[in-house]
């Protein structure tokens, strides 16, 4: 504080997710059969299921 010269704590935030953010993320949540994220960064639940993939 510049007027009593009292050392003060500094913060600093920041909500944005960076690419080490979430590539930590999948090496956490992931595993053989793929991905799984938390409620909190997916809010909704979407499963794909792949159809066709064996016809020529």
């Amino acid at each position: 504080d510049p007027e009593t010269n009292e050392k003060m704590f500094v913060h600093q935030n920041s909500w944005g997710l960076s690419t080490r953010s979430i590539g930590a993320m999948v090496l956490l949540h992931s595993d053989n059969t793929g991905l799984v994220l938390p409620p909190r960064v997916a809010a909704v639940q979407v499963i794909i299921i792949p159809c066709g993939i064996t016809v020529n």
